[in-house]
C-alpha cells in the first residue's frame, strides 16, 4: 500500500475540484515522478499494479484522483495508467493470487 499517493488532509479539506486538482498535483510534485515509479516498481514486485481507491462513485465517470494521478504519471513520466471498467477482459498473461 502507498499511503504517499492518497491525497492529504490539506488536498482532502477543499471542497473546489480545481483547488482539490492543485493540491493534489502539488502533493505529486512534491514526492516525484521518480520517487512515485521506484514505490510502485517496489510493491508490484515485478507485477502490473493496479490503483485502487475505497470511494463508491455512482458513475464510472464521476471523478477519482486516480484521474488526475493518471494523468500526471503520463505527463511527467510517460506512464499510461488504465482505467479499469466492469466487464474488461482479464489478462490471462498474469496469474492472480487469492486474498483467502
Amino acid at each position: 500500500m502507498l499511503r504517499s499517493l492518497a491525497p492529504d488532509d490539506r488536498t482532502w479539506a477543499h471542497e473546489d475540484l480545481r483547488e482539490f486538482e492543485r493540491s493534489y498535483v502539488r502533493q505529486l510534485e512534491e514526492l516525484g515522478a521518480e520517487r512515485i515509479l521506484a514505490d510502485l516498481r517496489r510493491v508490484g514486485a515485478g507485477r502490473p499494479v493496479i490503483m485502487l481507491c475505497w470511494e463508491r462513485l455512482a458513475d464510472p465517470d464521476e471523478y477519482c484522483h486516480r484521474l488526475t494521478l493518471s494523468r500526471w504519471l503520463r505527463e511527467r513520466a510517460g506512464v499510461e495508467a488504465r482505467e479499469l471498467r466492469p466487464g474488461d477482459p482479464q489478462r490471462e498473461d498474469v496469474a492472480q493470487r487469492s486474498l483467502f
